[in-house]
């Protein structure tokens, strides 16, 4: 019998077919592109914004039912030199794994979910280079291929941008009827940058805005003659290496799905982004009383890690017994915000 020393750990290209099995939904889906693009502007500000006075960092999505395919464009600084090789290999974390593309399979994974074939066109500011690479999922596998063929073209050392454009769309690709819930929980994940006014996110040239609704403003309800109060608790909080930074509110009219939290990290939402908020019943209660259906807010977290596709918190007890700790905050009896949610009428 042979003695084993080795064994291989090389991602066979069959691989990739498993990534259509992958538990997913169309926007967060989408948003792996965004993170790419908004980290990629997030490292290189300070350069983009020198390029013009008038620059200001955009993603455009166009879904194109007819032509089969989806383009993603942005203006960010483009896949440099050190990271071409590395954003086209699998799992291969990011040289700074503190960021959005944290895990390093974001467009890989999007792409081969979203279609048959894809290309990827970009030009990093600085470089005198554009490079042009394609993906043809059935191409690979039937050849078990492990390289793809780059291109490149000289352009001018200033100019800035990524091209991504699926074609042969697979049964995961949005319909026509989710487009108006894709712009909507794209427009929540990444509400806090546009807000700032980081970024315009375009959809089949729509530009998205943040979610936005008013707080409650109104008298203690034991004192219904008193002052005015603004019905916003500022959170600050801190439990070993957790912390959370934002704010809950009571909202000024109860609206379908603006209650609940949504709870973000790195500036980008991970619960709460789209229809289903968050509702710990240590700070909402059961389903139906006027403190859930009243109660909002978000929080910044940290110390958290997140899942695979950014959808979720892993250290979910943790975050249990983080909210039991958040509610004592809101209990203070100077500002009682559960009361006024559970009694204003």
């Amino acid at each position: 019998m042979a003695t084993i020393e080795k064994v291989s750990i090389a991602l066979q290209p069959s691989v990739y077919s498993t990534f259509r099995a992958l538990n997913n939904t169309v926007a967060l889906t989408l948003s792996e592109y965004v993170d790419n693009a908004v980290q990629s502007y997030l490292d290189n500000k300070e350069q983009l914004q020198a390029t013009s006075p008038d620059y200001k960092f955009y993603v455009k999505i166009h879904i194109d039912h007819q032509n089969d395919s989806i383009t993603i464009l942005d203006n960010a600084a483009g896949i440099d030199e050190k990271n071409y090789l590395r954003a086209f290999e699998p799992a291969n974390i990011p040289l700074d794994a503190t960021g959005l593309n944290e895990f390093g399979m974001g467009m890989k994974t999007a792409s081969v979910w979203l279609a048959d074939k894809w290309s990827v066109r970009t030009k990093a500011l600085g470089e005198s280079v554009e490079r042009y690479t394609e993906f043809d999922l059935h191409k690979v596998i039937r050849e078990n291929k492990e390289e793809l063929v780059v291109e490149e073209i000289e352009r001018a050392p200033q100019e800035h941008y990524t091209k991504i454009t699926l074609n042969r769309l697979s049964k995961n690709a949005p319909s026509s009827n989710q487009m108006d819930k894709i712009k909507r929980h794209l427009s929540s994940i990444y509400r806090k940058f546009i807000r700032a006014g980081e970024i315009d996110i375009v959809i089949n040239g729509e530009l998205l805005n943040s979610p936005s609704y008013e707080v409650l403003t109104a008298p203690y309800h034991k004192t219904p003659d008193g002052e005015d109060i603004f019905w916003r608790k500022e959170i600050n909080f801190e439990l070993g290496k957790y912390k959370a930074q934002g704010f809950i509110a009571i909202l000024k009219t109860i609206q379908n799905n603006a209650n609940g939290l949504v709870l973000l990290r790195r500036g980008r939402v991970i619960v709460g982004g789209g229809e289903d908020r968050y509702f710990p019943q240590v700070i909402f209660g059961t389903s139906g009383n006027f403190r859930y259906k009243r109660l909002f807010g978000e929080l910044e977290l940290e110390g958290f890690d997140v899942t695979f596709n950014k959808n979720g918190f892993r250290d979910e007890d943790d975050l249990l017994a983080f909210m039991e700790a958040v509610r004592d905050e809101l209990r203070d009896p100077s500002f009682n915000l559960f009361s006024q949610a559970d009694n204003y009428r």
